[in-house]
């Protein structure tokens, strides 16, 4: 197991790769706003079904906040559309729900609306 790691703008984006082969993602950028720096969102956040409920989400989330930790980050967000497996993760990872955005995520490619759920976790 090898986590690469390549700057983005504002932020950093780590690949998992399992045997060589790419399974997980995840982004991490700053917030570019001057009164806001202090945030960081999480985007991009996937692992490959086959792979999931391995540990292999929890490391690439660490290696976000410890980005977050050494970019001196205080609070971390994530947002994912409400139910899916997803907010089990994030919950379990300690983010806090801080608020819904109704019809907050449209699925062009199933032309649906789904409700949004933001989560929160400070860095420490």
């Amino acid at each position: 197991m090898k986590i690469i790691k390549k700057k983005i703008k504002q932020g950093m984006k780590f690949v998992l790769e399992v045997d060589k082969k790419k399974v997980g993602k995840i982004s991490i950028i700053k917030d570019k706003n001057p009164i806001k720096q202090h945030l960081a969102d999480i985007k991009d956040f996937f692992v490959e079904k086959k792979y999931r409920k391995k540990g292999y989400g929890k490391l690439l989330v660490k290696e976000c906040f410890k980005w977050a930790k050494k970019n001196r980050i205080k609070k971390v967000l994530i947002s994912v559309r409400k139910g899916t497996d997803a907010q089990k993760v994030y919950k379990r990872l300690g983010f806090k729900k801080y608020g819904e955005l109704k019809k907050g995520i449209k699925a062009p490619w199933e032309k649906k609306v789904y409700d949004e759920i933001f989560y929160e976790k400070e860095v420490k």
